[in-house]
């Protein structure tokens, strides 16, 4: 039975890491979904991901991290993620949504064009929306 590449097995191909080494926010507030996105975030490349599960913590992290890329949950509780979105715009940071609702997430006409990835989404899914908005 071959066991090395050389003997003819194919190895799988590496998951493409679009982030590259790039700090990453995330602001999520179910838990569950914050690790795993961690783990998919890891997987495709981030040097560093802070979770936020409220906007006041995103809020801290900006002030005092270097973030190059972030992922918000639009629907934080009885809060929503628009105004960290706004700060992102203002700072020149990519980021998206990640939404439950879907293209029709009740955004406001100034963040109108942003890209919105429903939930559940996959590694897959996650790998094409920071591709998409790092405009790789």
């Amino acid at each position: 039975m071959p066991t090395r590449a050389s003997d003819g097995v194919r190895k799988a191909d590496p998951v493409p890491q679009p982030l590259n080494g790039l700090a990453v926010l995330l602001v999520e507030d179910n838990m569950i979904v914050a690790l795993t996105v961690e783990n998919f975030l890891e997987d495709l490349g981030a040097r560093r991901v802070w979770t936020a599960s409220q906007v006041e913590s995103a809020s801290e992290i900006l002030d005092r991290e270097t973030v190059e890329i972030a992922i918000l949950d639009i629907n934080l509780g009885e809060d929503t993620s628009l105004g960290i979105a706004r700060r992102l715009r203002a700072e020149s940071i990519p980021f998206f949504f990640a939404s439950g609702y879907g293209t029709d997430a009740g955004l406001s006409a100034d963040l109108d064009a942003s890209l919105v990835v429903r939930k559940p989404y996959g590694k897959r899914d996650l790998q094409k929306a920071i591709i998409s908005v790092l405009g790789m």
